[in-house]
């Protein structure tokens, strides 16, 4: 059952299909959902365009073409790090934990209490930094691009970051 409210979040989308929210993402960058953008670069999805979606699924549940298929798996992992924005006193550094990884990048969860963590990586391909914690698994600092953000809940936000 939809919620009465007239636009949806991503996530309240992806449990409507019964999908990732990445998937939601990958469906957007192909224009198959057509959202709205927040003041924050948020995706909202208008409820009536998910309602008639919802009626003809199979427009969106049909095997996806061999050139949007993951090539790589993805594995998940749940490891604490440090994501630093920005470079010398103008950065800022959050706390995260690394949820999955595959060979292209890896997907991040992060509080962001005040919102400046959304605003900032909703910037168009927004570099940050990916730091070990002192007493951490790898040594290595890892620099990446953002691929999307997405509000998972109050505060909590989840972050594609492309690694090449």
């Amino acid at each position: 059952m939809l919620p009465a409210k007239p636009y949806l979040r991503s996530a309240e989308v992806a449990e409507l299909f019964d999908v990732n929210p990445s998937t939601i993402s990958l469906w957007v960058k192909k224009g198959r959902l057509r959202p709205h953008r927040t003041l924050g670069g948020n995706f909202r999805f208008r409820r009536s365009d998910i309602e008639k979606l919802l009626a003809k699924k199979g427009e969106l549940d049909q095997e996806r073409p061999v050139e949007e298929r993951r090539r790589e798996p993805r594995f998940s992992f749940n490891m604490p790090v440090l994501v630093k924005l920005g470079e010398g006193a103008y950065s800022l550094t959050y706390n995260a934990v690394i949820k999955d990884i595959s060979g292209h990048g890896l997907g991040l969860e992060m509080l962001d209490n005040n919102g400046h963590a959304t605003q900032l990586m909703s910037e168009s391909s927004h570099e940050l930094t990916v730091l070990n914690l002192p007493d951490g698994l790898f040594k290595e600092v890892v620099a990446g691009r953002v691929r999307h953000v997405e509000e998972i809940g109050k505060r909590r936000i989840q972050v594609g970051v492309s690694v090449d």
